[in-house]
C-alpha cells in the first residue's frame, strides 16, 4: 500500500517539476516505469501462486504415502 502511495507521489513531483518541453517524455517514461512495476507485481504474484502450488502438492503427496504407510502398519 505505501509503495503505491509512494509510486504515485513520485510520479505526481517528476510531472509537476518537468518543464513543458521535456514533461511528455519524462510522462512516457514514468509511464513506461509504472508498467514495468505492474508487470514486476505480476511475476511475482504468479512465482507466489505457484510456489503455493508446489507446496500443496508436496503436501498432498505426503499425505498420501503416510496414509501407504499407516495401511501398511495395519496389515
Amino acid at each position: 500500500m505505501l509503495e503505491t502511495k509512494d509510486k504515485a507521489f513520485r510520479k505526481k513531483m517528476l510531472v509537476e517539476m518537468a518543464p513543458r518541453r521535456s514533461s511528455d517524455r519524462i510522462a512516457i517514461k514514468a509511464q513506461q516505469k509504472e508498467e514495468e512495476d505492474k508487470q514486476v507485481e505480476i511475476e511475482k504474484q504468479q512465482e507466489k501462486e505457484r510456489l503455493a502450488e508446489e507446496r500443496k502438492q508436496e503436501a498432498e503427496a505426503k499425505e498420501k504415502e503416510r496414509a501407504i504407510l499407516a495401511e501398511r502398519r495395519q496389515r
